[in-house]
């Protein structure tokens, strides 16, 4: 345990503790912030980069290591178009991704000489791309604050889901009996189906074992997905007015005005100037969709790579 915070204090590079120290100020920062505002400060974001490409300047000058250097700036690089492809995809608000982009340029990648190295022994002056990348700090941080966010957000969602269970159940049958629900429920059941009748005949028992799992985590999907359609209707959008609206925020539906279009999902986040101008077409009301604070995640992710690092690996292995 904590395999990974003990190997950075281990190693003779003193630039680890103001590291280590920084990100963790931050990453709490921004979780207290995204859970009471659902918003993380542009200044906190920015500020982490500029601090993590500074700390790496400075110390590659005074080293002469300027692969440190090079490995923040390709860590910002990588995080860089990673995040912009998820906030592109309507996955991730502005702020989750600038904080991955300045987590990427704190521990940086650098598939020759990785200093945030999970095995010190593993580093050497071969090129290994494997090694390098299943020791990368910032792969162990990635997929632990997924498995980390996938918790989370169960947790997160489930607590919701008890204080709300009366609108809950109503939306939960008024999407069943959807259309293209319907449609869906159909087709998956129809895969299941497929899948138990082959378990029956199957006379090897550990496919028979994998088929009728498939076709019961298929039933369970099913449920799952109209399950979260149904919490995101009743406990994630939400009727505000424009005086309340803020940067970024998701509307859930398109907004017009005589006919023109003003805003809506498609934006990927309000602007300040089509605030400005439903405040100015004194528009009532707009729906906005609130999604689970997901910053914690980071928070989270970042412990659980210090105390177990690569556990992942070792788990597919």
């Amino acid at each position: 345990m904590f395999e990974t915070l003990l190997s950075l204090l281990s190693a003779n590079f003193p630039i680890y503790i103001p590291i280590l120290i920084l990100t963790s100020i931050a990453l709490i920062i921004a979780s207290i912030s995204d859970i009471r505002t659902r918003e993380v400060p542009d200044l906190l974001n920015y500020s982490l980069i500029f601090v993590a490409i500074g700390l790496r300047a400075v110390y590659s000058a005074t080293t002469g290591e300027w692969s440190f250097l090079v490995a923040g700036l390709i860590g910002l690089g990588v995080f860089f178009s990673f995040a912009l492809v998820l906030f592109y995809a309507g996955q991730w608000g502005g702020g989750d991704s600038k904080l991955l982009m300045g987590m990427g340029a704190m521990f940086g990648i650098d598939l020759k000489f990785n200093i945030f190295n999970n095995n010190l022994n593993a580093i050497n002056n071969s090129f290994n791309v494997l090694n390098a990348l299943t020791d990368s700090f910032l792969l162990n941080f990635f997929v632990n604050m997924l498995v980390a966010g996938a918790v989370y957000g169960l947790i997160w969602s489930t607590v919701l889901a008890f204080k709300n269970r009366k609108e809950l159940l109503a939306a939960f049958f008024e999407k069943m009996r959807e259309k293209n629900i319907k449609l869906v429920r159909m087709i998956m059941f129809a895969a299941m189906f497929i899948l138990l009748i082959l378990a029956v005949f199957v006379r090897d028992f550990a496919y028979s074992v994998m088929l009728l799992s498939g076709a019961i985590i298929i039933y369970l999907t099913v449920y799952l997905w109209i399950s979260t359609k149904a919490i995101e209707k009743v406990c994630m959008i939400k009727k505000l007015p424009p005086t309340r609206l803020t940067e970024g925020d998701w509307i859930a539906e398109d907004v017009y005005f005589n006919k023109k279009y003003i805003c809506g999902p498609k934006d990927l986040g309000i602007e300040r100037e089509q605030i400005a101008l439903l405040k100015r077409l004194k528009v009532k009301f707009v729906l906005v969709k609130e999604g689970i604070p997901f910053i914690p995640s980071f928070l989270f992710g970042f412990l659980l790579t210090l105390a177990f690092g690569s556990w992942w690996i070792r788990v597919i292995a």
